[in-house]
C-alpha cells in the first residue's frame, strides 16, 4: 500500500503486527495461516492522542476521519465513495513502532534497508512521536539509524531533541554487536558499510 510495496516479501507473511486499544479477536486468532501479534496502541506512547474508538471512526468521509486522527500517529487509508477505509499507523509511527521489536541481526538489517528507502519522513510528526515514545531501545534505534542512512528528516530532528528522553546508560541490543558513543546502543557490525 502507499506506494511503498516495493519494501514487501514476496514470501507470503505467516506473522502480522496490529495496533489496538484491546485484544485480538478470536475469529482472527483462528486463521492458520497468520500469526496476529498485538502491540497496544497505548504501551508505547504516552502523553500523546491515541486512537479514537472503533463508533467513533464508522461512516465518515475522509475529510472528518483526518481531522479526527490528527496528531495521533494513525491514518485512514481507503476510499471515500464507500467510506471503506482501514485505519493504519503513520510510517513514523510504523517504523518507531518496528524499531521497537528488533531482536535479531537480520531484522535489523531489513530494517536498516527500508529506512534507507524512508527519506520523507516528516520531522513535526515524528517529533511528536519521538517526545510521546516510552521505549528506549525504539527511540536510540530509530535514531541512530537516521544517522546511518544520513536521513533529511533526523538532520531536522537532531537541532533540538533536548525533549526527548533517550535515558541513561549503555543498552545491548544485539549480542556480540558494535557499540555506538552517541546513542549508546550496540548494533549489529557492519551494518551500515553495505549491509
Amino acid at each position: 500500500i502507499r506506494n511503498l510495496a516495493h519494501f514487501s516479501s514476496d514470501k507470503a507473511s505467516t506473522e502480522v503486527w496490529v495496533t489496538g486499544p484491546q485484544k485480538i479477536p478470536k475469529w482472527m486468532t483462528q486463521m492458520a495461516s497468520v500469526q496476529w501479534r498485538l502491540l497496544p496502541a497505548n504501551k508505547l506512547f504516552t502523553g500523546h492522542p491515541a486512537m479514537p474508538p472503533p463508533e467513533a471512526l464508522h461512516q465518515r468521509n475522509n475529510r472528518d476521519l483526518a481531522a479526527l486522527l490528527e496528531g495521533s500517529g494513525f491514518e485512514a487509508i481507503g476510499r471515500d465513495t464507500d467510506l471503506a477505509w482501514l485505519i493504519a499507523s503513520t510510517p513514523e509511527r510504523a517504523l518507531l513502532e518496528w524499531a521497537n521489536n528488533l531482536a535479531t541481526e537480520a531484522d535489523w538489517r531489513h530494517f536498516y534497508e527500508v529506512m534507507e528507502g524512508m527519506p520523507s519522513l516528516r520531522p513535526k510528526p515524528l517529533m511528536s512521536l519521538l517526545k510521546a515514545c516510552t521505549s528506549v531501545k525504539a527511540k536510540r534505534t530509530f535514531l541512530w539509524m537516521g544517522k546511518s542512512v544520513d536521513a533529511s528528516w533526523y538532520r531536522a530532528i537532531k537541532r533540538d531533541m533536548s525533549d526527548i528522553d533517550l535515558g541513561k546508560g549503555k543498552r545491548q541490543l544485539i549480542p556480540g554487536g558494535m557499540l555506538d558513543a552517541e546513542y549508546q546502543i550496540t548494533v549489529p557490525r557492519g551494518i551500515s558499510d553495505g549491509v
